[in-house]
């Protein structure tokens, strides 16, 4: 659509009064799509690939979308305990932490959350690689909805959905990221005792079209259509796991397994250059969180027990709700669970204390992305990055410490 009919860049909401809300601090949780009575909202992509709501002729100007909105308001949410609870999980059953991104927190929770009546939300990819929001009801299909997927899923009718199997005495499981946890609870506007919120750790999500400009470039560059693409492979390199892979499987046969630091698509997410500009000032990165149980990677878990190597398989699981204590209370029965301490959680995840800050070379990405080939691209951005890591690879460690206590004496 024309640009005038979209919300510009520096306001959403503008003719809604003086009521103003920044597009920077849009999440595209859709909240206030759905919870419009008269359809008044559609959502559509800027030019960075990114969903926004625009409203069309039905509008009566009745607000409900500004005061739903999670951005703007608090968002209610479940009973919380004093203070959060920590534990590190490993499912017992390896062909699950095969099949999960890290040690199968989330299987384990569904498990105990009355998998044989019970209908589970999460993020699945469909066609053409695109990651939408659905659910499932059989837990043989909770495959779909397992493993990390760096592209931020469009929730399409998924609240609504949720709505109608809460009222009609089902048991519900909704995973997602803060902010659409946030977008769901402010949009059912009340808690519901059958309802179970699980987010992840966030650091920010990248758009579709992103996604789709990286695919598009390597099946230019492998003469093949992109049949699977597994983030968070794991690989034994020597003696040692690594977990940050990306497995990419092609129609013709042939396979690729790539480190983050081989992968250009993997390069810019962990680089921060392609997140969406309201990662940066996430109201969500917070140890205070809206959802009922909270999963994350364990990162520095060998500082607390050394036997452990995080990259075979570990969750961190964050209990902030009392539903979500008397739910893992059952979990803790089953599987291999170790209690770990707040602080740690919080040292070893940044987004429980504060939001990711961007890649300065964030907008030159996006200026270029419908200009450049991918590759070509991000290393252009990530040059100076790339330079520093080659460098710190040669350089021994011990070296990089002593000169910064020569410069300090300085």
């Amino acid at each position: 659509p024309p640009r005038s009919t979209l919300f510009p860049y520096t306001t959403l909401f503008r003719s809604f009064l003086n009521t103003v809300i920044l597009a920077e601090k849009c999440t595209g949780c859709q909240a206030c799509k759905h919870v419009c009575p008269r359809r008044a909202i559609d959502m559509v992509e800027d030019s960075e690939g990114f969903l926004l709501p625009v409203k069309n002729s039905n509008c009566t100007d009745c607000k409900l979308c500004l005061k739903t909105c999670p951005v703007m308001n608090d968002v209610k949410k479940s009973k919380v305990l004093n203070e959060s609870k920590v534990y590190l999980l490993r499912h017992k059953d390896e062909d699950v932490v095969n099949l999960s991104s890290s040690g199968g927190a989330f299987t384990a929770i569904v498990q105990e959350y009355d998998s044989e009546d019970c209908v589970v939300f999460g993020a699945e990819y469909e066609n053409d690689f695109k990651v939408s929001h659905n659910y499932v009801q059989c837990i043989k299909e909770l495959d779909k909805l397992r493993k990390s997927k760096y592209v931020q899923s469009d929730v399409k009718d998924t609240y609504a959905e949720v709505k109608d199997f809460l009222i009609a005495g089902k048991k519900v499981i909704y995973s997602g990221t803060p902010c659409q946890i946030a977008g769901l609870r402010n949009y059912l506007g009340r808690d519901y005792h059958n309802l179970l919120c699980v987010d992840l750790i966030c650091h920010g999500v990248p758009s579709y079209k992103v996604f789709r400009k990286y695919l598009e470039f390597i099946e230019r560059k492998y003469n093949s259509k992109v049949k699977r693409v597994t983030f968070r492979e794991r690989k034994k390199e020597g003696k040692n796991w690594n977990s940050k892979n990306i497995s990419i499987l092609f129609g013709n046969g042939r396979s690729i397994v790539q480190s983050s630091t081989q992968n250009d698509y993997l390069k810019g997410y962990h680089n921060k250059l392609f997140y969406r500009r309201s990662c940066e000032n996430c109201k969500f990165a917070s140890i205070e969180r809206n959802s009922d149980i909270t999963i994350a990677d364990c990162w520095g878990i060998e500082k607390v027990f050394k036997d452990i190597d995080v990259h075979k398989g570990y969750s961190m699981v964050v209990v902030n709700t009392e539903k979500g204590e008397r739910i893992f209370e059952e979990v803790k029965k089953h599987q291999d669970v170790k209690q770990l301490s707040l602080n740690f959680a919080i040292s070893s995840n940044a987004q429980f204390s504060h939001p990711t800050e961007f890649h300065k070379n964030r907008k030159v990405f996006y200026d270029n992305l419908d200009k450049m080939q991918f590759d070509k691209l991000v290393n252009k951005c990530l040059r100076r990055d790339l330079i520093k890591a080659r460098i710190r690879k040669v350089i021994p460690k011990s070296f990089n410490e002593m000169a910064k206590r020569f410069l300090r004496r300085k």
